[in-house]
């Protein structure tokens, strides 16, 4: 009678950033580190500047090349080279929008592994294409792991995937890195946020709401981040209460939100929302735009924090109106509850939920 192998994971995304470095850690904790192999697709892209862990234990990367100028058939060679060579079981991949990550599913399903997908995105296609990624996903997927509630009804509404191969809560982070500290609150009061500097973000709305409202009076408005628009930004701010701060390493973020009272996310197009993890993980209550992919999952409104319609600059005037007159206590209660949601969401339910029988 044949004995079954050990399970043996092999995860891929475009980079590895420091999110995944601890979603790793947790799951090589759990299953063992001689059952987990991680890394990336690329040695570097154009949006992160991530470092790649070529001195880690199993990482590995399947090539050298920019993400963006990776061939398919190469990544394909190199990916079936490793996956022979440690006699993997269990591929974890980061979606199924590069024609790479097509082609790795389909070797591997066709080689008797089991694929566990993950996504964020719960935003319709056209009809014709989101059938055939229903249909795709059906045939080559055992699992789909994603970040909530809203992917999870685009899958099974719309994609028409089994609601019982779905598992939720891809989209978390280290929680105790951005965990609450006894850092001051500083004089006057700051509203974050943490974008990257480009239309999908909403930032301008944002500036013009913020400076219509009663809390540019006694409050400042931080953004944190860097990209295309940041001269008009520049431009935007000047004379204002609203500083501008350049991208931060992960090491600096965590003073960041201590020494902030309230935290917002205003996108237009916001698959999840990791910051939002982040910035309830430092005990701050939340507001965001209603496009954003975490809010039926990690907000309760009025309790930790309020929403507000994306493309409505008078709904964010009103919400930013209500914040200038909450006391710090109640910010304080706020934040709370922020940190009891976000304790939820760790990397050890993300590791428990990759490593169950699948």
């Amino acid at each position: 009678m044949d004995i079954p192998l050990p399970n043996k994971y092999i995860f891929l995304w475009d980079r590895m950033g420091d999110y995944h470095r601890a979603r790793i850690h947790e799951v090589t904790r759990i299953a063992g580190i001689d059952k987990v192999w991680a890394g990336d697709l690329g040695g570097a892209d154009l949006t992160y500047g991530w470092e790649s862990d070529v001195n880690a234990g199993n990482y590995f990367r399947l090539s050298e090349k920019p993400v963006e100028k990776v061939g398919a058939f190469e990544a394909l060679k190199s990916f079936r080279r490793i996956t022979k060579k440690e006699k993997i079981s269990h591929v974890c991949i980061a979606g199924y929008g590069r024609l790479a990550y097509v082609l790795i599913i389909i070797w591997s399903v066709l080689s008797g592994k089991k694929i566990l997908l993950f996504a964020e995105s719960w935003y319709p296609g056209n009809n014709l294409a989101d059938r055939l990624k229903g249909l795709f996903l059906r045939i080559f997927t055992h699992v789909c792991f994603l970040s909530g509630e809203k992917a999870r009804d685009h899958f099974v509404k719309r994609l028409h995937y089994p609601s019982k191969k779905i598992i939720t809560g891809y989209s978390v982070i280290d929680n105790q890195h951005f965990a609450h500290s006894t850092t001051e609150k500083g004089i006057p009061q700051q509203l974050l946020c943490v974008a990257r500097f480009s239309e999908e973000k909403n930032l301008k709305m944002l500036i013009s709401a913020f400076r219509k409202s009663e809390i540019a009076k006694s409050w400042e408005l931080i953004l944190v981040g860097g990209g295309p628009l940041k001269q008009e930004l520049v431009m935007l701010t000047e004379n204002s209460s609203v500083r501008l701060i350049n991208w931060l390493g992960y090491s600096e973020l965590p003073k960041l939100y201590h020494e902030a009272s309230c935290f917002i996310l205003p996108s237009i197009f916001e698959p999840w929302g990791l910051v939002v993890n982040e910035a309830m993980a430092a005990g701050l209550p939340i507001i965001l735009s209603d496009v954003v992919g975490a809010l039926p999952d990690l907000l309760n409104e009025g309790k930790n924090g309020w929403k507000f319609g994306c493309r409505n600059e008078t709904e964010l005037v009103s919400v930013l109106n209500e914040l200038s007159v909450t006391n710090p206590e109640k910010l304080n209660e706020m934040g709370k509850k922020s940190s009891e949601n976000i304790s939820h969401f760790t990397c050890h339910t993300w590791a428990e939920s990759v490593t169950a029988n699948w």
